[in-house]
């Protein structure tokens, strides 16, 4: 949440105040380590437009905050959801509401009802579960000036609404992003410094001190140097070191690690740099959303999420999610590191997307088994914001945009674009370890502050839904394949296809095929055509029905490269044209960029990137790929045959002459040789 963000206060904020006084409960002005009373909502008062809104889903998916009521009016959202044994609670930006698991709101409050007058307007959310202790925990950034301090609060119980421990960190600069992790003996409140600071602030407490409500507990003060914006690993289980995790497209991934406690005077920070063997994803773009984009200039790529795990088999494990560029969209970029050993491994790294839509704001969650769930907000140039999760072997819109809405209020002309912040929330349930809760954002009503949020449950077996399984892939050519497997209605009207691409986020996918309403598999083959050669494509079978998507493991398979026989030199060194024989040239490369080059005018030729190059070695340009205005222009172009000349510009370059050395780049296949006419 950046602070130059528009938003807007409640002007009804003292009917809260007004309810909380007459049940009783007197909010007063908080000193440090002081106790909250929880201020609790009225029935008929503050809940009016909430208790209209009936539930989207099973009795695991209820509404949450959202849109503006008499409580709060602010935007971005960005909600988060901590989940202990029999209660929950959503966080957005200045207000926090406690739901039983069936969906029952039994207590709300904004923050000025814990951190006193003048902290109502408390942002960068964040809430935790702290599963040794069994409380939870809440922490915001004062909004009242530029250098307001952080705040967080414990429940002095397991119910949350029985109250709070509140507490101020010492910060007397100006901080942004607070988050918060607790381990097996200390409480951590960080937040990142400014880019000037280059840091991330850590202040560090004992655990036991803070969770008895110990008025002025021990503090200790600690920086992270190698970034200024780490994201805190929510601990999930109990271990006593706590782990920060930042990486940006293009830089380095780092691991954090925070030893000891102020109690025993031992505490240590350590960055460790992570190899990325695989390397990075693109950088995302902005999302984009009828009307508009959603993002308002702000996707950076930062880490959204992180927690640590201990899997089944006592592997320790962190995950981490992100968004990240594919094929002109955005993707979910998940990967996971293991702490089996001294130095932290990055043992997975990929995407999560759907042709046609933008994924962003990813919360990943692990369950005990060390699977991956993803809630996440999904969104396309006619499709408004939706909350959705993606787990194993499903993808399944929760709550989707209220159709017709945009990002353009009724009396704004577009495009507007809006801000819906930084994450989203995502908890394991202690309660039943193979489940995960999330919190998710959804497109109400139209206009900047018109976002809803959705709480709801998710597990291998929450949704009734088809079965799909990838198969093999065969009859691989330079263009194209067929792909096996299975689909099993499981007894819902289902159709199929095949998501395909050079990523896990896919770019392509085929036409849907009925699969009918049976309850046994299927078995499917599916061709795939239009693809490039010598290039490995990520594939898998998905089956659609009314609940959502069941989705096939990802796989692999390459086409077969092409295979350059011959190459002849004909016209004159003024103009030249080439004539390249062989097989498995595929479909004609795309301009990289579509447009005509344009360093001189009239100049026709092209940018194919590193599809389609050609390098005079010897005269030292390249026709093809940015950088040397000098293009191509493709005379005729087949799987077995293409021909090429140069642009108008090419006479601003030395001429390709007989004797001169070359190098030709077809897709992936390099050929060298001597230029010699015919």
């Amino acid at each position: 949440m950046q602070r130059s963000n528009c938003r807007r206060r409640a002007a009804l904020v003292s009917t809260l105040l007004i309810a909380a006084l007459a049940s009783g409960g007197v909010p007063s002005a908080l000193a440090r380590g002081g106790d909250a009373e929880r201020r609790p909502r009225v029935r008929g008062v503050v809940l009016t437009e909430r208790a209209a809104r009936a539930s989207t889903g099973p009795l695991s998916q209820f509404p949450g905050h959202g849109p503006c009521d008499e409580t709060f009016c602010w935007t971005p959202g960005e909600p988060t959801v901590s989940v202990g044994v029999h209660y929950i609670v959503e966080t957005v930006n200045t207000a926090a509401t406690v739901y039983t698991k069936a969906g029952e709101s039994i207590a709300a409050f904004n923050f000025e009802s814990l951190w006193g007058a003048g902290v109502e307007d408390c942002l960068d959310v964040r809430g935790i579960y702290i599963p040794s202790d069994e409380r939870f925990a809440i922490s915001c950034t004062g909004a009242e000036t530029p250098t307001s301090p952080m705040h967080f609060a414990i429940s002095k119980t397991s119910n949350p609404a029985e109250g709070w421990y509140t507490y101020t960190a010492p910060n007397t600069e100006s901080l942004d992003q607070d988050k918060i992790v607790a381990t097996s003996d200390k409480f951590i409140i960080a937040a990142n410094g400014s880019s000037e600071q280059n840091r991330e602030q850590l202040y560090v407490y004992n655990l036991s001190e803070v969770a008895a409500g110990n008025p002025k507990p021990q503090v200790v003060a600690a920086s992270l140097v190698k970034s200024n914006i780490y994201q805190g690993a929510v601990q999930e289980s109990a271990t006593p070191n706590a782990y920060f995790v930042s990486w940006y497209p293009g830089g380095t991934l780092y691991v954090a690690t925070v030893s000891g406690t102020p109690a025993e005077h031992n505490v240590k920070t350590i960055e460790t740099p992570v190899k990325v063997k695989t390397g990075d994803f693109a950088a995302p773009i902005e999302p984009a959303v009828p009307g508009g984009q959603i993002g308002g200039g702000g996707l950076d790529g930062r880490i959204y999420s992180a927690v640590s795990e201990t899997q089944t088999g006592g592997v320790p494990v962190i995950a981490f999610s992100s968004a990240r560029g594919c094929s002109g969209r955005d993707c979910i970029s998940v990967g996971k590191l293991s702490l089996a050993t001294s130095k932290p491994t990055l043992v997975s790294y990929g995407l999560i997307g759907e042709p046609g839509w933008d994924y962003t704001y990813g919360a990943v969650a692990l369950n005990a088994a060390g699977e991956e769930f993803v809630g996440y907000s999904r969104s396309s140039e006619t499709s408004p914001v939706g909350a959705a999760v993606a787990g194993p072997g499903f993808d399944v819109t929760l709550q989707g945009g209220e159709p017709g809405t945009s990002t353009c209020a009724p009396e704004q002309a577009g495009p507007c674009n809006e801000r819906w912040g930084d994450y989203l929330g995502a908890a394991i349930d202690p309660a039943e370890t193979g489940a995960i809760w999330v919190a998710g954002l959804y497109q109400h009503a139209s206009g900047t502050y018109g976002w809803g949020t959705v709480v709801a449950k998710a597990s291998n077996s929450a949704f009734s839904l088809p079965a799909a399984t990838t198969g093999a892939a065969s009859a691989v050519t330079g263009t194209g394949a067929t792909i096996a497997g299975t689909v099993n209605p499981n007894g819902k009207s289902t159709s199929y296809h095949v998501d395909y691409g050079t990523s896990s986020g896919y770019e392509g996918a085929t036409a849907q095929t009925d699969a009918g309403s049976g309850t046994a598999p299927i078995n499917i083959s599916v061709p795939v055509s239009g693809l490039r050669p010598g290039v490995t494509y990520h594939y898998r079978v998905v089956a659609t029905s009314a609940t959502g998507n069941a989705v096939g493991s990802d796989r692999t398979f390459k086409t077969k490269p092409p295979k350059i026989t011959a190459v002849k030199f004909t016209g004159t060194t003024s103009l030249p044209t080439i004539t390249i024989t062989g097989s498995n040239f595929g479909p004609e490369p795309r301009f990289e960029p579509e447009a005509a080059l344009s360093c001189v005018a009239g100049d026709t030729s092209h940018d194919f990137g590193s599809s389609l190059a050609f390098t005079d070695a010897t005269r030292g340009w390249t026709a093809g790929q940015a950088g040397d205005c000098i293009g191509l222009q493709v005379l005729a172009y087949s799987p077995t045959q293409i021909i090429y000349g140069f642009g108008a510009d090419y006479a601003s370059y030395p001429a390709l002459s007989a004797g001169d050395s070359y190098s030709l780049n077809v897709y992936s296949v390099k050929k060298t040789g001597t230029v010699s006419y015919e």
